[in-house]
């Protein structure tokens, strides 16, 4: 395997998170470390990961004229009306399920008008294996909540509770980080330069 395709292997880490989170789920389970896992969905860390990444995306987006932030933004918000809770109750904002749906199509719309804007960000970055492995968890966790993999979710732990809860939301959590990630290095790229700016100069150099 030559340097190039070893370097291309590596920039793909990010898929390993899926099972390490499961693994750390089940490794855990009855455990203090479990209990913490376990408690983490009713606290205030898928907000605050998912409030950080939109903000942080939209003022990139607004100061670095970065397009991919922009959705980005846009999504991390979707995902905070998605986990925020009603005040004093552990209850989802009413249609915020249903809501995410209609929004992930609207960004999914957004995105693929604008995929000539945001391919050369995501290039510069590379962001591609991150961004690629964060959409890969959210359908993990979703697909784990509906039944999926359940020779794994539905492993007990000492309480009688089965697993399929913290592994949803563990998944979905590193999702959130991956985002909140895919955000900051976002945000510290420079602007790639157009294809037409780079042909130029090549002409230039070589006149």
């Amino acid at each position: 395997m030559t340097q190039s395709a070893s370097k291309n292997v590596l920039a793909w880490w990010p898929v390993l998170l899926g099972p390490a989170a499961i693994m750390l789920v089940l490794l855990t389970r009855d455990s203090a470390v479990g209990e913490a896992i376990r408690a983490h969905d009713g606290g205030p860390i898928p907000p605050t990961l998912t409030l950080s990444a939109g903000l942080i995306a939209l003022i990139g987006a607004a100061v670095r004229r970065n397009e991919l932030l922009w959705l980005l933004g846009a999504l991390g918000l979707l995902f905070f009306l998605r986990e925020a809770s009603v005040p004093g109750s552990d209850d989802h904002l009413p249609g915020a399920k249903k809501g995410v749906y209609v929004g992930l199509v609207v960004i999914g719309v957004w995105a693929y008008r604008w995929r000539e804007r945001v391919r050369p960000w995501i290039r510069a970055a590379g962001l591609f294996p991150a961004l690629a492995t964060m959409c890969v968890m959210y359908v993990l966790s979703q697909t784990i909540a509906r039944g999926g993999l359940k020779f794994l979710s539905d492993v007990l732990d000492a309480s009688g509770q089965k697993m399929r809860t913290p592994m949803e939301e563990s998944c979905e959590t590193v999702g959130h980080l991956l985002l909140l990630g895919a955000v900051l290095v976002g945000c510290l790229t420079r602007r790639p330069e157009a294809d037409g700016d780079a042909s130029d100069a090549g002409d230039s150099d070589g006149g």
